[in-house]
């Protein structure tokens, strides 16, 4: 037994010896390793000396990582080499910059900071920490030929980049994609929240700002571009599209663009001026609603007008004048198309600090939940609650004068068919309105027809309501024999043909203009009537009882303007039992007449039809039914 004990301690002494000389071994064989390391031999870059590679000379290590001169196998090795040195690098370089972001207390302030400009403030630590504390995992698809470095850490394929030293705080993996079928390579970028961001040109910053240098507003400090990945993704293209999915954001300077409906798109055009679809848009004092139709979106003054659907949202003080009608301190809205809801959202910007515009389809402007506004078709509306057993109409407002009146109810806004002239009952053929550039009409140019009911732009004010009638006999002759041009000649009169059948049918009518333009001056209409009377081809003294009609009448203006309701009419009485021509205008219940001869009046009258078909709106409507 003791000799037993003796050959079993003897056994153990040799099995202990041999343990530690093996540990010797592998530590002398890891040591050996560890300083195999050589700069120029990327086989020798493993985990452990990835210190080592980044000590190394940025540009002899960029030089040996880009030597990409090889084909076959060597090419698909050397390429998983470095596809695991790049990773190794990235890994190394986020955790500590994670490191940094948690023991440096200014570093991490400076990420607070950002926490807080995309939403995530210190009464969310459980989303904060899906940023501070978050390192970079894994790489994929960076074993790709097109791959190169420049200077730094910064790598590229010529068309995307990426500072592996600065990648966006909160994410874990990013996938490289290379190009094919015609579509741009690209980064896709996983954040720790679950939310993704892709895109194929510009790059993504550490504070999650994004910068491209063919988008202008990307580079200017005030207008930094912030994406707000969330749990959803966000997807830019080489076009500046932007697409939002889920909770994802993206703040263009001031305004937070989300989605409004399944995916969000928009785009920025230039400074203020957005194009987009299903994209809810909110600033400090309002949020818009776009629905799936695509809309130009524009935050500043200017004359859009020609657009087809947009929503306009500025200060009256940017318009670079100012009318009576358009105080300095109100927010204009102008709206055109369907599916736009602006909801105000800034304290004190009641109806008398909003001026309203809109042609379209539901439309609307609220402040909170209240319905301020509600424009369909060309008529804007307002809520009004009837008094107990009141019949509810929605009153027609001036969108440039708040609380003014334009017509009584909805349904019969400017709908009169029929008038009562001398005891005889007249038809009504025609009806337009002429609207004035507020801008240009201060500089004298003429205002311009539009149809009846036509709503103003902000920049626009009605001037003048205008109607013609006839006789109801004489209205039917007129709509015959339209109805015969266009059975003959397979389409519509133009402006010239209306005009001749008109002159050939139509000789006893009247054409009431009434003036709805409170700051219309006697210079703007003395140009006109001047302009009238030299076409009409009077004689010297009818033009001279005209003028003292002119003279008179302006003598008696107040402040030199024209007051609102001021009428004038031009009548052609042309039949076989009397043949004359009055102008007559009747202001502040006076009335002044001219007599001139009826065949003047009818010539006037032709070449007003040439010059606006409008003229008989009414006939051309019938025509058409």
């Amino acid at each position: 037994m003791v000799k037993k004990k003796r050959k079993f301690g003897r056994e153990s002494k040799l099995n202990g010896i041999i343990i530690i000389i093996g540990l010797q071994l592998i530590l002398l064989i890891s040591q050996q390793t560890t300083s195999q390391f050589d700069e120029k031999d990327i086989a020798t870059w493993t985990p452990q000396n990835i210190n080592k590679v980044l000590e190394m000379n940025p540009a002899e290590r960029n030089a040996v990582l880009n030597d990409i001169g090889k084909s076959g196998s060597e090419l698909n090795n050397f390429l998983d080499i470095r596809n695991q040195v790049i990773e190794n690098i990235a890994v190394e370089l986020s955790q500590k910059t994670t490191n940094r972001r948690l023991n440096d207390f200014i570093v991490r302030r400076k990420v607070e900071i950002i926490l807080q400009k995309i939403g995530i403030g210190d009464n969310e630590l459980s989303k904060a920490s899906d940023y501070i504390g978050v390192s970079l995992e894994n790489l994929k698809g960076f074993d790709n030929v097109n791959l190169k470095f420049k200077e730094g850490n910064v790598i590229t394929d010529g068309n995307i980049e990426l500072d592996l030293e600065k990648l966006p705080i909160g994410v874990t993996e990013i996938e490289y994609v290379p190009a094919s079928n015609g579509e741009k390579s690209k980064f896709i970028y996983r954040f720790k929240s679950g939310g993704a961001i892709e895109t194929n040109s510009g790059k993504i910053n550490e504070d999650l700002t994004y910068e491209n240098e063919n988008i202008p507003e990307s580079l200017e400090e005030k207008g930094r571009i912030q994406l707000i990945p969330g749990e959803g993704r966000i997807i830019i293209d080489d076009k500046g599209n932007f697409r939002i999915e889920r909770d994802a954001k993206v703040q263009v300077g001031e305004r937070v663009f989300e989605k409004n409906g399944d995916i969000g798109e928009f785009k920025i055009v230039e400074g203020g001026y957005f194009k987009g679809k299903n994209i809810k848009i909110t600033t400090k004092e309002a949020e818009i609603k776009i629905g799936d139709k695509e809309t130009d979106i524009v935050f500043k003054g200017g004359d859009y007008s020609n657009l087809g659907q947009y929503v306009q949202i500025f200060d009256s003080g940017e318009m670079g004048f100012i009318s009576p009608e358009i105080p300095k301190d109100i927010k204009i809205i102008t709206m055109k198309g369907e599916n736009i809801e602006v909801k105000l959202l800034k304290e004190g910007l009641g109806d008398d600090k909003v001026a309203v515009n809109g042609n379209g389809e539901n439309l609307l402007v609220r402040n909170g939940d209240k319905v301020l506004y509600k424009i369909g078709g060309d008529k804007i509306y307002r809520d009004r609650i009837p008094a107990s057993g009141e019949e509810v109409k929605a009153e027609i407002v001036n969108p440039q004068k708040q609380g003014q009146s334009v017509e009584t109810t909805v349904t019969e806004q400017g709908s009169e068919t029929t008038a009562t002239v001398n005891d005889k009952k007249r038809v009504c053929i025609g009806r337009f309105c002429e609207v004035g550039n507020l801008k240009r009409m201060a500089t004298g140019e003429d205002p311009y027809p539009k149809p009846a009911g036509y709503s103003p732009w902000f920049y626009e004010k009605v001037v003048t309501n205008t109607k013609i009638y006839t006789t109801q006999e004489q209205a039917g002759i007129l709509t015959q024999s339209i109805k015969e041009f266009v059975s003959q000649n397979g389409k519509k009169p133009n402006g010239q043909e209306l005009s001749e059948l008109f002159y050939k049918y139509v000789q006893d009518y009247e054409i009431t203009t009434t003036t709805v333009y409170d700051d219309l001056t006697k210079e703007q209409v003395g140009k006109g009537f001047d302009k009238q009377i030299s076409s009409m081809g009077l004689d010297k003294e009818t033009i001279a009882s005209a003028r003292k009609v002119k003279a008179e009448v302006f003598t008696n203006l107040i402040n030199g303007k024209v007051p609102v309701g001021t009428i004038i009419t031009i009548t052609s009485r042309d039949g076989k039992e009397t043949s004359h021509g009055l102008v007559s205008i009747i202001i502040s219940e006076k009335n002044y007449q001219v007599i001139v001869p009826s065949s003047q009046i009818r010539k006037l009258t032709k070449q007003k039809i040439v010059e606006n078909p409008l003229f008989l709106s009414e006939i051309i409507k019938n025509v058409d039914n």
